[in-house]
């Protein structure tokens, strides 16, 4: 790689890396001289030292665990499944990749380095080379897999939902640009120094564990830890080296011979050289103590023979056969059939030698495994038991899938056939390995109840059974099926050219001398687009078997996530109490107390100056004046850089990122909010600060008049807003808002400031929309003109002829232009560039250069030339578009969730306390789950009987009753006439809604009861006239109880006013529909059940809760 090739953020990254490595290194590591020369013992006290750090590996584990089990759930709902097996790549990532490396690294990775400190002092007989080190792989590593995850999923989500709308993934991939590259390398570079400081450490401390007096009864079993990490650190370094963007693309563009390089020589390297020689060594050691049987030193060093060399074997065999068939592919234009019939019985037989070689060392281990465990507890022998029967099918499955007929049957099924060797890996993973090193690791935790962990580790194993027979039904099903299939339904042949000339076919005849570069990557998109093509038909009928076996088992694997954090919970009481403790008085280190010369000085300058300086974009300096430098040195190093460097990179049309149509000027609202909320954050720190008086008295008590004066303002104030937010949501359903489309009002002259490009039709200049991102087809918003007889842009650089490119998209071929006139005025440059020949009528693409950003790109734009069109009239005003990111029902499964839960938690206080504001709010909480939850079964489209079941709940029921629950809580005497009238009037809205008719074509969106008559059409036979009534009454009753708590109790205030909230945004969520912002909808109803819950909890942590009072009583009884 050149100097010049690289780009300005390659250049950034790379000095970062180098910095941070060299810092780290120089920081973390002690110097040898340190470490002790001479041989002496350690005492118990010194080996056991890191100990008390333990508790973190293990929480975060099973946080990553119970993170891993809910994506489980939801990405296996109806709709997520086929919508992301068809979102091609994206889909894979958001699926497969991210749900994979959070059991991989955040479960296995973290639980076998906590392992590793836990052992390895105990077998060296000497504490770790570095306690810091170990301390900074640990939050490298759960940064780094936290970020990795979050990007992936997100990443994932995004460019599926482009695929979606009709981009191939390259095209996805393309348009996310940095947002795409950025988050997936910063973080895996946090993910690889976290792997790489642990083996460092890890690799240290094995290194003078030589100079330690006395025996070692378990030194065998050094060597182990010394190839787990060293396997580790291989397969990391192959990661990083894999991902960079040549190697990608060669590896993609060898197709099946590249997966031998990744996935499957890299996941081996991890996985059996790695992590299971490290899960070797941990049962070897802490097996008896489990009850297990003990291993003899002689036994387990034929382990490590037959294990180690057999993993490297295979891993060798994989990675060399990947290269050199890899080669054959990509230089030797072959096909990967071609390449398997030259190749013969050199691609089957190191394969197969090599998996019976690695597979011959896992049976060994499984069969000292299984005899170990014969008189164990009944509970761990269930476990270990189920854990060797998942890695005895999954190792077996290894080998049979390398066979060249095997994976030629289930390759030809293309993306669903992949789902074959997924199913493989996946029960190794979280069938084998995570079981067993969930018991190994949580059996150290101080006063663990062994039987307990056994019975809850087993269910891990059982639900990776059902996890494993669905996806392999999805995989070999469709291996079988993939004969039968159209040939017409196949994607194309992978093709050498690249993705902008394979979108004009007409265009593709004329170019040629593509370099080798674009060669490869052209190669690579074809494959990939290959590898990763599904048949819709056979996804439908083969999804709902896989559907519901993956639900039981990622339902079961939850089910004993959960029960394992039960049970470590509360053994770690102590040890997040010393933690919470800590984090308590952290700021205190940092924040010392407001100086004794500023002591004087009223907290209102602080504040002042705080925010005059945050709205400039230079937060700080009130921090630093109050006497908080830690706080206020990093605002003023880190703000400036946000508001003047990053943000209006993000924001500036020539960055081409997905905040760029917004605007430069759409970024100014970050400065009042930076001063909001950093002159917010210093009142809450200054609130016991008040200035002396200059008499040296106390002020005087405010008289009880002025309390109440400002009680009732603060009341009179509050009832305003709520009134005004209640008229807003009544009235504005009934406004109808214009479509989201861009509107081209042509101009007498380009404006003297204005930049971009713009069509001269002789009589107007019209400026067309520019495309950052390409679009999935010709967007029928376009403009339209008579005739263009020239293009002006103005630019700060115009850049050369070469720059444009014009296309006629009718005939695919290139339109040639000449420069008329180039000058420049101010700081613009203006450019007109005329056609050679006059256009026709016709669809055109104008490519250009962002010759005048520093980050390169290439921005489009799109126009028709219809000469039956009127002539231009000029008109004074400027276009405007609208840009929608938010794919639509992304939050209902989570919400539902959320919902679920709480809705769980009201039904068990009602039975305890039997008050019927809880049996309400259950009521409301439990119809407001299952309408979420429809939206997230059914995100692609209604049946009918679903349709009225979610209106029904969602729109009719939740928040009336979610008020009454209030009502019955504020007016106890009249509750029953209060119910009574409600269940007469809900009732006979939820009749309508089963009884009326239901027509699903007329629905604008998917969350709107346009699908119902409308009540002109239907009059009161239509549960659209019910609705309002209802909203209002629950909307009503939540801000009534609201304000009437800041008169009863100041406790009360804030749960009710959250669920007062949560209840008003659930009954205005629908009015978004109306608005044209119906993808926010989900995210309402997330954020609506969130409040409501966070209001509920608080009222349940006040006591004695409002209805303990002699008027409930007495009416109870009557």
């Amino acid at each position: 790689m050149w100097v010049r090739d690289l780009s300005n953020w390659d250049i950034v990254l790379a000095l970062f890396v180098a910095t941070a490595l060299a810092g780290l290194v120089a920081w973390l590591v002690p110097a040898a001289r340190r470490q002790q020369a001479a041989p002496r013992r350690f005492s118990g006290a010194e080996i056991t030292a890191y100990d008390r750090q333990l508790p973190y590996y293990a929480l975060f584990a099973l946080g990553a665990l119970v993170v891993g089990a809910i994506q489980g759930l939801l990405k296996n709902l109806p709709g997520p499944f086929q919508w992301l097996i068809l979102g091609d790549h994206g889909g894979h990532m958001a699926r497969d990749l991210s749900n994979t490396h959070i059991f991989v690294v955040g479960v296995g990775t973290v639980l076998l380095t906590g392992l590793t400190w836990y052992i390895l002092p105990r077998i060296a007989r000497r504490p770790l080379y570095s306690a810091a080190l170990a301390n900074a792989s640990f939050w490298l590593t759960a940064i780094g897999v936290s970020g990795f995850y979050l990007s992936w999923v997100v990443l994932g989500v995004l460019e599926a939902r482009l695929v979606h709308e009709g981009m191939s993934y390259p095209e996805a991939k393309e348009a996310m640009g940095l947002w795409h590259r950025v988050p997936l390398r910063s973080t895996a570079l946090f993910l690889g120094l976290g792997y790489w400081t642990y083996t460092l450490n890890t690799l240290l401390t094995l290194y003078y564990a030589r100079q330690v007096e006395g025996p070692k009864p378990y030194g065998y079993l050094l060597k182990f830890f010394a190839v787990g990490v060293l396997g580790l650190f291989v397969g990391t370094v192959q990661g990083v080296l894999q991902v960079l963007p040549a190697n990608e693309d060669w590896i993609q563009a060898a197709g099946q011979a590249g997966a031998l390089i990744d996935p499957v020589s890299h996941a081996h390297i991890n996985l059996v050289t790695g992590s299971v020689a490290l899960l070797v060594a941990a049962f070897l050691f802490l097996g008896p103590r489990l009850g297990l049987e003990p291993v003899r030193p002689r036994t387990a060093n034929r382990l490590f023979v037959s294990l180690v060399l057999g993993s490297l074997a295979f891993y060798l065999a994989a990675l060399t056969l990947g290269f050199v068939e890899g080669y054959m592919v990509v230089d030797g234009r072959l096909s990967y059939s071609q390449v398997l019939e030259r190749m013969g019985l050199w691609h089957t037989l190191p394969l197969m030698l090599g998996g019976l070689w690695m597979g011959s060392g896992l049976w060994f281990f499984l069969f000292l495994l299984i005899r170990s465990a014969r008189k164990a507890a009944p509970a761990v022998r269930a476990t270990v038991y189920t854990s060797a029967a998942a890695l005895l099918v999954g190792t077996f499955l290894g080998p049979f899938q390398a066979i060249a007929p095997v994976k030629e049957w289930y390759v030809r099924a293309g993306g669903l056939g992949e789902f074959w060797p997924s199913s493989h890996a996946l029960l190794n993973i979280l069938g084998g390995l995570t079981p067993l090193i969930a018991l190994l690791a949580l059996s150290r935790v101080p006063g663990m109840n062994l039987p307990a962990l056994g019975g809850a580790a087993v269910w891990l194993g059982r639900g990776a059974f059902f996890i494993y027979a669905g996806l392999a039904y999805l995989g070999a099903q469709a291996a079988l099926l993939a004969g039968v299939w159209d040939a017409a339904s196949r994607p194309p042949a992978p093709s050498v050219l690249p993705p902008t000339v394979l979108s004009m076919p007409g265009l593709a005849g004329q170019l040629s001398g593509m370099s080798e570069a674009e060669r490869l990557h052209a190669m690579a998109l074809a494959n990939r687009s290959t590898i990763y093509w599904v048949n819709p038909e056979v996804l439908q009928s083969l999804a709902p078997p896989a559907i519901l076996l993956e639900l039981l088992g990622f339902g079961l694997y939850l089910f004993g996530a959960v029960a394992l954090v039960r049970l470590v919970w509360p053994l770690t009481a102590s040890f997040r109490a010393q933690v919470g403790a800590a984090l308590r008085a952290y700021p205190a280190q940092v924040m010392g107390p407001v100086p004794t010369s500023l002591r004087k000085v009223p907290k209102a300058v602080f504040l002042g100056v705080e925010g005059l300086g945050a709205l400039t974009g230079f937060p700080g300096l009130g921090w630093l004046l109050s006497g908080a430098p830690v706080v206020g040195l990093s605002l003023a190093m880190i703000g400036p850089g946000i508001a003047w460097a990053l943000l209006p990179a993000l924001f500036s049309p020539y960055s081409a990122t997905l905040l760029s149509p917004y605007g430069v000027n759409s970024y100014l609202v970050y400065f009042p909010l930076s001063a909001l909320l950093s002159t917010a954050a210093l009142a809450y720190r200054l609130r016991g600060h008040n200035a002396r008086p200059s008499r040296g008295h106390p002020s005087p008590r405010p008289a009880l008049r002025s309390v109440r004066r400002a009680r009732r303002l603060g009341v009179g104030l509050g009832i305003f807003i709520v009134g005004a937010i209640l008229l807003s949501t009544l009235l504005v359903p009934l406004l109808g808002t214009p479509s989201a489309q861009a509107q081209y009002l042509p101009v007498a002259a380009p404006p003297a400031e204005g930049r971009g490009v713009y069509l001269h039709s002789g009589t107007a200049y019209l400026k067309p929309y520019p495309w950052y991102n390409p679009p999935p087809g010709f967007p029928p918003d376009s403009a339209r003109l008579p005739g263009v007889s020239a293009l002006v842009v103005q630019e700060k650089r115009t850049g050369e002829l070469g720059s444009y490119r014009l296309i006629a998209l009718g005939s695919a071929r290139p339109v040639a232009l000449r420069v008329v006139q180039r000058e420049r005025e101010g700081g613009l440059e203006r450019l007109e560039l005329r056609p050679v020949e006059a256009l026709a009528a016709g669809r055109y693409l104008l490519q250009a250069e962002q010759t005048a950003s520093p980050y390169g790109g290439q921005v489009e734009y799109y126009f028709e030339v219809d000469p039956a069109l009127p002539p231009l009239v000029p008109a004074p005003q400027t276009p405007e578009r609208k840009v929608q990111l938010l794919p639509p029902a992304l939050f209902s499964p989570l919400a539902a969730l959320v919902a679920l839960w709480l809705a769980s938690l009201l039904w068990r206080s009602y039975r305890r306390a039997r008050q019927p504001q809880l049996l309400w709010w259950a009521l409301g909480v439990s119809a407001f789950a299952l309408a979420t939850g429809l939206e997230a079964l059914f995100p692609q489209g209604w049946q009918p009987w679903a349709y009225r079941l979610w209106y029904g709940a969602g729109a009719l029921l939740a928040a009336a009753f979610l008020g009454h629950g209030t009502a019955v809580l504020l007016l106890p005497r009249y509750r029953r006439s209060l119910t009574l009238l409600l269940l007469a009037y809900a009732g006979l809205a939820v009749l309508v809604a089963l009884w009326a008719p239901v027509d699903l074509a007329r629905l604008e969106h998917l969350l709107s009861g346009q699908a119902y008559p409308s009540v002109g059409e239907a009059g009161l036979l239509t549960p659209r006239s019910y609705t309002p009534l209802l909203n209002l009454y629950g909307t009503v009753w939540l801000v009534l109880g609201a304000l009437l708590s800041l008169r009863s109790s100041v406790q009360r205030a804030p749960g009710l006013w959250a669920i007062a909230l949560g209840g008003l945004m659930m009954g205005s969520i629908g009015s978004l529909n109306r608005l044209g912002h119906g993808e926010w909808q989900s995210l309402g109803a997330l954020l609506s059940i969130a409040l409501i819950y966070g209001g509920v909890y608080w009222l349940s942590r006040r006591q004695p809760l409002p209805l303990a009072r002699p008027a409930l009583s007495a009416n109870s009884t009557s």
